[in-house]
């Protein structure tokens, strides 16, 4: 699946593609993919058989995504736009007007076996936002740029196993 001429990418074993950004980023590890669905207990009145068990709100926890590399511009361009905005949608300024939040994505994450005709599995988060970056060091004797982690936090998970 990786086309582009960059080792990292082509050593990377995820994939990951953000919507509306050109390129690709490579990553080795990714962890914390995880969906919950709360348990919740109804007791009606009068009822002494015991509480029923009903479903509560899904609760997603943030992923990591370690060692990196890939087009990072468009990656620094959209967590300056997340540190923009604030939570009521409004640009972090005293004299910011009320802007629409468009800084949540779809971030498709999949498996880079190098082979296109091979069965990969895949994971999209819907509604992701970058909550931290961290980049490597920088290395004058080195022309590479390496993003040593990316938290993303996310409203649902589609699972495409």
């Amino acid at each position: 699946m990786a086309t582009s001429h960059n080792p990292i990418i082509l050593s990377s074993n995820f994939e990951v593609v953000i919507e509306d950004m050109m390129g690709k980023l490579g990553f080795t590890t990714v962890s914390g993919i995880s969906e919950e669905v709360a348990v919740r207990e109804y007791i009606r009145c009068n009822d002494l058989k015991g509480a029923l068990k009903i479903k509560g709100r899904s609760k997603q926890t943030p992923v990591t995504l370690s060692t990196g590399s890939g087009d990072v511009g468009p990656l620094l361009d959209w967590f300056k736009e997340v540190r923009k905005i604030n939570s009521k949608g409004r640009p972090n300024t005293a004299a910011g007007g009320p802007v629409r939040d468009n800084t949540k994505r779809r971030v498709t994450i999949h498996t880079d076996l190098g082979d296109v005709s091979a069965p990969f599995a895949s994971v999209t988060l819907i509604g992701a936002w970058p909550s931290k970056l961290e980049m490597s060091g920088l290395d004058a004797s080195s022309n590479s740029v390496l993003i040593r982690s990316l938290t993303l936090v996310f409203d649902e998970v589609e699972w495409n196993m």
